[in-house]
């Protein structure tokens, strides 16, 4: 089985004036060059006005201050997604899956206060510190959205698979 990344896009029609596949190969090189991504780093490789991600920020500080670019480059992050396409070998023929992901997933610990790290989505799924992370982080969304629509039967199959996932996760540790 092989996986081949494929191309970097938008996600959920988001579009921005840069290309997807500008902002993923600079993310790729933050991520090369520091070990993970944070809205800190991205923000700083952009800022440069040669930088090919540069004006997708707003630099005038009579509009915007740091925290409001730092909340700009999270967004970005958060929404640039990856394709790859995965290879299945099945007795003799091989069928090719186009699958889209998160490019680059958060992989600290939720705290209201902490910022961003992100990672790639290969990395977090063949690290398992980052797996554990991402997985817990996902399982806190999953148990607050078991608490706000509890009252809601229409999502008891969905309620009942939580609980079941949050088993299965407690179960593996």
């Amino acid at each position: 089985m092989g996986i081949f990344k494929s191309k970097y896009s938008w996600r959920g029609g988001f579009a921005y004036k840069v290309p997807a596949s500008t902002v993923g190969t600079a993310l790729e090189s933050i991520e090369a060059r520091d070990g993970n991504v944070t809205s800190q780093s991205f923000l700083e490789y952009s800022r440069p006005e040669d930088s090919a991600t540069h004006s997708m920020f707003e630099w005038d500080d009579s509009i915007a201050a740091e925290k409001y670019r730092l909340r700009q480059a999270g967004a970005i992050i958060n929404q640039l997604e990856v394709k790859f396409e995965i290879e299945e070998s099945q007795t003799r023929e091989t069928d090719v899956k186009i699958v889209p992901v998160k490019a680059f997933m958060n992989v600290a610990a939720k705290a209201p206060t902490e910022a961003g790290v992100f990672v790639n989505a290969v990395k977090v799924q063949s690290e398992e510190e980052y797996r554990k992370t991402v997985l817990n982080n996902a399982l806190g969304d999953l148990r607050a959205f078991q608490k706000k629509y509890s009252n809601f039967k229409e999502f008891s199959k969905v309620l009942s698979a939580i609980t079941e996932v949050e088993k299965d996760l407690n179960n593996a540790s």
